[in-house]
């Protein structure tokens, strides 16, 4: 694994990118990690002095630049919101596979007995004929002793020459049938993956500040969004153990917090259920090449004014600079394993009819 990186400009520039990826050997089959981030900027800061060149817009120092590269907590928490939902749409999926391969895992384990089976009834079938015991193979064979009593011998031959062929093509085709069960591939080895986004807007932001001979007014408004992916293949080790973390009865604390008068009330604001439960979501299973990726989206528009701070005319409040632009920002990792539910407060959001009704009759139940 070779570890490559490159870089395009500078953070203050028109145009930045920096990126930071693994390389794999063939067939490219594991997911591999990267980074990056990057920005566009436009616009420009103009003088009203002609004789002072305008100053491009960079992305340093900007809203959506500062929110992609990690400078806000705003984005940490928008991950880790993403990051939750798509970790229970994968464990979802999990569930619904697994459930799949229990029931394949069965149908081998009935393939088997009936191999089983239609080997030794085979087995007795050729000894009764070894020994010429025409009956007792019929009679292994299931088929009905009548027609080998001597008065219809040579009446139903061809009955019974018809009896024994498909009654040996049944089960040669049972055997195969079984086989062809044993021989399938359990559906866990089909590539999993789980997306989920967050997204919102920033108001406003106005900054005010003062430079050495003047003073600014700064404008952003910041548009952005969060996804998160995450994926893995797994394969079922214990498929008792797994059944009882699905029926619930694995994890004692979850059971616990159930218990807990109005916790799925908390559980509206903060998932500690899912939180509670993923410490034993993968009981009984073996996950392979698991990864967790994240990209952050932003895009800002910029106003801004410089004018003098002196109080004395003719400069009082004038105009020396003005600027209009905007910034796109992008940001990106990928990571190995699983991003694990963390305690992160739900965003908040109209109340569905649902719950505003429970929340009520809640608030009833204890007047």
């Amino acid at each position: 694994m070779v570890s490559k990186t490159l870089t395009v400009g500078t953070p203050d520039s028109r145009h930045y990118l920096t990126k930071t990826w693994n390389t794999q050997r063939p067939p490219f089959h594991s997911p591999m990690n990267f980074s990056y981030v990057g920005a566009d900027a436009s616009g420009k800061l103009q003088s009203t002095d002609f004789s002072i060149p305008d100053q491009p817009y960079g992305a340093e120092g900007h809203a959506a630049y500062s929110f992609c590269k990690g400078g806000w907590d705003l984005r940490d928490t928008r991950i880790n919101q993403a990051s939750n939902k798509s970790y229970s749409k994968l464990i979802e999926q999990i569930n619904e596979t697994s459930d799949v391969a229990n029931e394949a895992l069965f149908k081998v384990s009935e393939s088997m007995d009936l191999i089983t089976n239609r080997l030794v009834q085979i087995a007795n079938i050729a000894r009764a004929l070894r020994k010429k015991d025409y009956s007792g193979a019929a009679k292994a064979a299931g088929i009905s002793k009548s027609n080998f009593k001597p008065k219809n011998a040579s009446k139903n031959f061809g009955d019974v020459w018809l009896e024994y062929h498909f009654g040996w093509t049944n089960l040669v085709n049972d055997i195969y049938r079984g086989m062809d069960v044993m021989s399938s591939k359990f559906p866990t080895n089909k590539p999993l993956h789980a997306r989920a986004s967050e997204a919102g807007s920033e108001s406003v932001i106005t900054a005010y500040g003062h430079l050495p001979n003047s003073s600014y007014v700064l404008r952003e408004h910041m548009e952005y969004k969060v996804y998160s992916v995450q994926g893995c293949s797994f394969s079922l080790t214990n498929y008792n153990l797994h059944l009882v973390q699905q029926l619930g009865l694995a994890n004692p604390a979850a059971i616990a917090w159930a218990l807990v008068p109005y916790s799925f009330v908390v559980d509206w604001f903060v998932d500690v259920q899912s939180f509670i439960l993923s410490y034993t979501d993968l009981v009984g299973i073996e996950l392979h090449d698991s990864y967790h990726t994240w990209h952050a989206k932003a895009t800002s528009s910029i106003d801004e004014v410089h004018y003098t701070s002196t109080f004395d005319p003719p400069d009082f409040y004038r105009v020396i600079s003005y600027g209009s632009g905007a910034v796109s920002a992008y940001s990106g990792v990928r990571s190995s394993g699983l991003a694990l539910p963390t305690l992160t407060p739900k965003r908040c959001k109209a109340i569905s009819n649902v719950r505003a009704a429970t929340a009520i009759s809640l608030l009833l139940g204890l007047l």
